[in-house]
Parts: structure tokens; sequence; C-alpha cells
């Protein structure tokens, strides 16, 4: 009675394994494969850099730099492109990657306007010397682009280098040196070879349309020294004693020196005129021993020439006690210099000679006395 019971029971749970078997069987059936998508093709260095055109127009700047720098992996020898990206890397602030971009450019010829943007690069990213090194190399490809010529002589000043800074500028056309920016560059120029009068009258014919030569001549206005109507400069370690006065002092030994101007006269006449009121001789005496040529003592005072200054315009003085008076009377060191018709004297009572003449060979220069018109 119990028997067809229980085969009845099992029949279900033996359908139900059979079921999970078939499925089974079904899941371990290869996957259906589904048609490909179509892959979209490399975009060409060309459709990147029309990419980058149109990203700019979108102001959208960082992406079009993106796009310029595939497009230039696929198409190393496009200039343009290449002036392209290194100007928006200057224009936002990444100056040496715009020098690596232009380091590297392949373009098979050296063009102008490429190792003009590298410089300007380097200007804002480079060491003095690199700026320097590398400006050498650009102009002798390019000896007359004005443009790259201008850079060279700034980098030049940039190592203090300014004979060779003048080098540079002397190949400008004189159309180009007549413009305001070279007349600046030429102050420079003379400012740092210590020439201030030159500098001052480069900076004058510049300062109406260049405001940096404006800048750089009420920079050298703020030492100068008037002198009957003409500007002297000393040199940057001395200033005046007093503001308006004639008498300049070294900041960093002490020494003090008088400046003087004496219209129509000899550099013996303006030493005369210098030396007589402080020498217990007579005038008489003193212009018998100015007159000579070597070392020449009465009783008190001697005085002895020296050929201490460069050139021929100029020469100094020594004028002190002999032996005997030794410490009782005054020493002078003094310079003149003769300007044309006029002369420059510039003397000192308060050093030892050879710090006296040492400090006489740096004041007593025609370089320092600007005689032009005033402007």
């Amino acid at each position: 009675m119990d028997q067809p019971h229980t085969n009845y029971r099992r029949w279900p749970l033996a359908a139900v394994l059979a079921g999970f078997v078939a499925l089974s069987a079904w899941a371990q059936q290869a996957p259906e494969k589904r048609p490909e998508e179509p892959q979209a093709a490399p975009l060409s260095a060309e459709q990147l850099f029309r990419d980058a055109t149109t990203l700019l127009e979108q102001k959208q700047t960082g992406r079009a730099i993106d796009a310029l720098q595939r497009g230039l992996m696929l198409a190393p020898k496009n200039p343009e492109a290449r002036l392209l990206l290194a100007d928006l890397l200057i224009q936002n602030g990444r100056p040496g990657e715009a020098a690596a971009v232009l380091h590297s450019a392949n373009t098979g010829t050296d063009t102008a306007a490429i190792d003009e943007r590298l410089l300007k690069a380097l200007q804002a990213s480079a060491s003095p010397l690199q700026l320097a090194m590398t400006a050498e190399a650009v102009v002798a490809r390019h000896p007359e682009n004005a443009v790259l010529l201008n850079i060279a002589v700034e980098a030049m000043l940039g190592v203090d280098a300014h004979e060779r800074a003048m080098a540079y500028w002397q190949k400008l056309s004189p159309t180009e040196q007549g413009r305001p920016t070279a007349r600046w560059l030429l102050g420079r120029i003379h400012e740092a070879a210590d020439r201030p009068a030159e500098a001052w009258a480069a900076y004058t014919l510049a300062a109406g349309e260049e405001p940096r030569a404006q800048s750089a001549r009420q920079r050298l206005s703020e030492r100068l020294v008037v002198l009957d109507g003409w500007r002297y400069f000393p040199p940057r370690d001395w200033a005046l004693l007093l503001p308006g006065g004639d008498i300049l002092v070294d900041r960093s030994s002490g020494i003090q020196a008088r400046v003087a101007l004496i219209r129509g006269s000899t550099p013996m006449q303006a030493a005369e005129a210098s030396l007589a009121p402080r020498l217990p001789i007579s005038r008489q005496q003193l212009a018998r021993l100015l007159s000579q040529s070597s070392e020449t003592p009465t009783e008190l005072v001697q005085i002895t020439f020296s050929n201490c200054l460069a050139g021929d315009a100029g020469r100094c003085i020594h004028a002190g006690p002999t032996k005997a008076f030794a410490g009782l009377l005054p020493e002078v060191q003094m310079a003149t210099v003769q300007l044309g018709s006029d002369v420059l004297i510039v003397s000192i009572d308060n050093a030892d000679r050879p710090a006296a003449f040492a400090a006489l060979q740096a004041l007593g220069r025609p370089e320092r006395i600007y005689r032009g018109v005033a402007r």
C-alpha cells in the first residue's frame, strides 16, 4: 500500500535535478558574439592643429596647448605650430617649457622667428650666462637681424660684457641705431662701462619716446654735481657730502674730494688757482714750481707730477711739505683734466698718496662731464 506512494514523491526531485543539469550545460555554451563597434581613426597632425585653432577661439588655452603638443609629436617639422605653442606657453607663464619646445625645433633650416622666440623665452627662464651663450649662437646665424641684435646686447649686459654688447650694437643699421630703444641700450652700455656722460647723452636722445630712458636719466640725475652749468657724474660709490655742494665723499673709505670746472684755462693755471690758497708760498713761487715737469722742491714745499691718469688729457699733481716740515703743512693730491679750452680739477687732502691717486684715477675722467645742451 505504501510503495506506490513513495515512488510518486521521488519523481519531482528527479525532474528538478534533470532541469539543473540542462541549465548548467546551456550556461557553458559559448556566448553569442555581438557585432563590434567601429573604432575612431587616430587624429592626424593637421586635424590636431585645426582643433587647437578652434580651442583658442573658444578660450580653451590649456586644451589648445595639449592639441599642439600632440600634433607636433606627429609633425615635428611644422614651424608655425611650434611658434604658436611657444607663444602660448610664454603667455601662460611657462617660458622654460617654451624654450625646450624651441630648442628641439627640427625644421631643416634655422628661422629667425624661432630664434627670436627662443631668446625671449630664455630671457624669462634661463640664467644670464645661458642666455648670453645662446644669443651668441643665434646672432651668428642671423648677423643682420635687428631684433636678435638688440636682445644680444641686453644678454651681454647681463653678464657684464659691455664691450661685447657695444660690438653687437654697432652692427645695427644707422636707422636702427637711431630708434629710441636702441638709444636706451646704448646708454646702458655706456653706463655699464662707467661712461656716465655718454650714457646721459644717449638717454637724453631717447627719453622723449622711451620711458626706460627717462627712468635711467632720472637715476643718473640723483648723483650728479652741477659745475658751472655742466654736469659731473661721480663714481657710484661716491656721493655729495652736502646737497648742492662740490665736495664728494667715498662711502667706503671716507676719502673726500673737491671738484671744480675752470673755464678758459690751462691745467697749470687751474692747479695754481686751486693750490695758491692752501700753500704757504708766493703765487710766483708756485707758478715757477708748476712750470717744471718733475719733482721741484722749495725750502717748504715740493711738487711732484705723475701721469697716473689714463690718456693725454690729464695728469696728477702732489703738493706737500718737504721732509723738514713733514706733518706741519697740508698735502694735496690733485688731478687736472683738459676739456677743450676748460679744465676739470679734482683735489684730495685727507688721504695718503697711494689711496688718493687711486681715487683721482676714478674721479678725474673726461667721461664724467656732460657738456651737451641741457634738456
